[in-house]
Formats: structure tokens, C-alpha cells, sequence
């Protein structure tokens, strides 16, 4: 069990509200949020707190190659959409047609966890594209 911190537990309330409005917040978002309401927080605090909820299974780190990482309170397992314009993420579900844990142990591992990030360019961006 983690110990209570006012800070720890502001930042989490403040990725909850992110993760409910569908956003995956940066680190330097969850700043611009949190600054206002705590002016004396730095952004080591909040780095070291992101890895403590993290570890306690409160967060969980979405791992954006060539970005900046992401946090949200969704666990249940899902994957994600990555626009390259924009950089939005959004949630997706798989239908369990791949059964990942029967693929790996084909190869020889047992599987803990699989992070699946599909890149591409979203609604709005091509919108935009197309208009240029």
C-alpha cells in the first residue's frame, strides 16, 4: 500500500480527469494543470510521483517511441492509436481474435503484458491535409 501524499493524489485526480475527457496527458500538461493549484510542485515531483502511482497500479504509462510518453487511469486492458500529425492518442479494443498469450508461447515466452501502438494519421488531420 502507498503512502498518502496531497500531491501524489492531486496529480492522479487530475490524470483521472484527463483520462475521462479521452486524453492521455504528457508530463508537461499534467504541470500546466497541476502548477495553478500547487505553485511550489516541480516537475521532479511529479516524475517521481508518476512512477509511484505507476507502480502501485494506480497509472499506467503509455510508451510513445519518437514522443512524449502519456499517462492515464484506464487499466483494463486496451491498446492505442497514435496520430503522427497531431500526436492524439486514442483508446482502442481488439476483438480477441489474436490471442497474444497463445502467440507467444509459441515462441517460447510467457506473456506478462503487451503495449500495442498503432500509428497513422486521424479524422481531423486528413480533414485538414485534404484541404491543403
Amino acid at each position: 500500500m502507498m503512502k498518502y501524499s496531497k500531491q501524489r493524489e492531486f496529480i492522479y485526480d487530475a490524470i483521472c480527469r484527463e483520462t475521462a475527457l479521452g486524453c492521455h496527458v504528457t508530463v508537461d500538461r499534467l504541470y500546466e494543470i497541476v502548477k495553478p493549484e500547487m505553485p511550489m510542485i516541480s516537475l521532479g515531483t511529479i516524475y517521481r510521483n508518476l512512477r509511484i502511482l505507476e507502480n502501485g497500479y494506480r497509472i499506467r504509462k503509455v510508451v510513445v517511441p519518437e514522443g512524449n510518453d502519456r499517462y492515464e487511469s484506464r487499466l483494463e486492458a486496451h491498446d492505442h492509436l497514435l496520430c503522427t500529425c497531431c500526436g492524439k492518442i486514442v483508446d482502442m479494443v481488439l476483438p480477441k481474435t489474436i490471442d497474444f498469450a497463445d502467440f507467444a508461447q509459441e515462441k517460447g515466452f510467457l506473456l506478462q503484458d503487451h503495449i500495442l501502438l498503432l500509428k497513422g494519421v486521424c479524422a481531423e488531420c486528413q480533414k485538414k491535409i485534404a484541404e491543403e
